[in-house]
């Protein structure tokens, strides 16, 4: 049961993991691009090139528009909370959030006035709710596989003894 437990919490983890970077959609800076997106929340990331050295924010003079039909989204500044994320080759860190009103496709620019090695990246945001479903769910795995594997231990040290 332990280990039914920790396969279940491991693979729960990974593919919640997979399901919020798997749709990362990365932009050349400078450059433009369009996008498919889903409707709601979605932060844009600074993304350097390194697995050691984490970006604190997006460089000075990076400007970054994100549009629909013509029509320009308003970005707030990331939030209250700021992401970090190093994917072995790459470290990024949160700088802008927006909503997608309906599914469909977007356009996401970024310029800089300086060369600085760089790109964004788009991604759906997960949002408190989808932080605290994460957590709950990676729990309730432990717990039910340390649970279920101490009422198998007892189990099997009562049918053990023999009758008196």
């Amino acid at each position: 049961m332990i280990v039914a437990g920790g396969v279940g919490f491991v693979v729960f983890l990974v593919s919640s993991l997979m399901g919020i970077f798997g749709g990362i959609q990365r932009i050349d800076v400078p450059g433009a691009r369009d996008l498919e997106l889903e409707a709601g929340a979605h932060t844009v990331y600074w993304e350097i090139p390194s697995t050691f050295f984490k970006p604190a924010g997006g460089p000075d003079g990076l400007k970054v528009s994100v549009s629909r039909d013509g029509a320009e989204l308003p970005l707030d500044g990331g939030g209250l909370l700021t992401t970090r994320y190093s994917t072995g080759s790459r470290a990024g860190v949160s700088i802008h959030g927006f909503t997608a009103p309906v599914k469909g496709t977007y356009a996401v620019a970024a310029k800089l006035d300086v060369d600085v090695p760089g790109n964004l990246a788009v991604s759906r945001s997960l949002g408190f709710f989808g932080i605290l479903k994460i957590v709950l769910g990676c729990l309730a795995l432990m717990g039910i596989g340390v649970g279920g594997g101490i009422v198998v231990l007892l189990r099997g040290l009562k049918s053990t003894r023999s009758p008196a």
